[in-house]
């Protein structure tokens, strides 16, 4: 095989050029308490043009504020029950390897009462 200019292309037409590489997204946030806090901020500096007094403001910010501290509350209730489940799974893991382990060992046991009793070793 011969190649020639013809066969690879040059310049800006290049195929390395027209590979598309992924794009990596940052890793989501877990640290929902430093949302929550922004978002708090960012509540408390709200200057909202359509409310014509400064009450309607506050009522406003005063509800908002209320709604990010339910928000605040499920979060933190759900990390507590995920981490009450997550609890519960492994400690039914922990209690099935130890069952396992225990039938293994006594498989293991009577196998070797087998050997010894099949070549006459007590």
């Amino acid at each position: 095989m011969h190649f020639d200019t013809a066969d690879i292309p040059l310049g800006t037409d290049t195929a390395v050029e027209h590979i598309l590489l992924p794009t990596i997204a940052a890793p989501p946030t877990t640290d929902l308490s430093e949302q929550f806090v922004q978002l708090r901020a960012s509540v408390s500096q709200l200057s909202i043009n359509q409310l014509k007094t400064q009450s309607s403001i506050g009522n406003l910010q005063n509800h908002l504020l209320s709604r990010i501290d339910d928000l605040e509350k499920a979060s933190a209730d759900a990390r507590t029950q995920q981490d009450q489940d997550l609890r519960g799974h492994f400690k039914s893991v922990r209690q099935e390897v130890q069952i396992q382990k225990t039938a293994l060992s006594f498989e293991v046991h009577e196998f070797k009462q087998g050997v010894r009793a099949q070549s006459g070793i007590f």
